[in-house]
């Protein structure tokens, strides 16, 4: 797999768990992966402008999306927050806060961690 395929797999990832969450927290069931901009933008729960903000990441530079999709699963986790439910969303937002630097090695441009 090259470097963009894992990096967008991976934002497919996260935003299909996002998605997942979203659902949960407006009460619906799950529609399939297929709807999901179109199922968000009619959510009551949700981060401002979601929607558009995770359909937007697959045009932007590497750094600039790992921002935008940190802050959109920020903002999700403080919604689960106020729902009171009993979930502990600690362990979460301290993954999402730890910053790894990447270091761009090697003639075939892989990431060194």
């Amino acid at each position: 797999m090259t470097l963009h395929t894992e990096f967008y797999n991976y934002l497919c990832r996260l935003q299909q768990e996002a998605f997942l969450v979203l659902l949960a927290l407006n009460r619906r069931y799950f529609p399939t992966f297929k709807w999901m901009y179109r199922v968000i933008e009619e959510m009551q729960v949700k981060p401002v402008h979601a929607g558009d903000r995770l359909r937007s990441l697959f045009g932007m530079p590497f750094n600039e999306a790992t921002n935008c999709i940190q802050g959109v699963l920020l903002e999700i986790l403080a919604l689960v927050d106020q729902q009171n439910l009993p979930v502990n969303t600690v362990e979460a937002r301290n993954r999402l806060a730890y910053q790894r630097i990447p270091h761009w090695g090697g003639s075939a441009g892989k990431i060194v961690e």
